[in-house]
């Protein structure tokens, strides 16, 4: 594919619910982003964050989740890629695509963050 989604992390005060947008961005476009590495911990997603553009939600696992409200600013946005979210990870095809891309998107970032929990 010639794109790679991102989820922008909206601002919010700590302890108010999450809530992003997902972006699909062309990879000709210089885009400024931050890359998330962590460890996904238990397969059971007990969390939500809201995607404010389509107006949906979005389960995250009990570790992704504290990683993003330690990440969120209270006044700017955040753009991140985070493959649990921006990779469909019930389509194999678009997984196995996008993980033989995951060298180039680490080396895109303008930083990889790494959560440790």
């Amino acid at each position: 594919p010639d794109s790679l989604r991102f989820l922008e992390l909206l601002p919010g005060a700590p302890g108010q619910p999450l809530a992003c947008k997902i972006s699909e961005i062309k990879k000709s476009q210089d885009t400024s982003f931050e890359a998330l590495s962590y460890t996904w911990g238990l397969s059971v997603f007990p969390r939500t964050i809201t995607e404010s553009s389509l107006n949906s939600i979005i389960q995250i696992t009990e570790n992704l989740f504290n990683a993003l409200q330690a990440l969120r600013l209270t006044h700017a946005s955040r753009q991140l890629w985070i493959d649990a979210v921006c990779v469909n990870q019930k389509d194999t095809a678009e997984k196995n695509q996008q993980v033989a891309q995951m060298y180039d998107v680490y080396r895109r970032a303008k930083m990889v963050v790494f959560w440790l929990g």
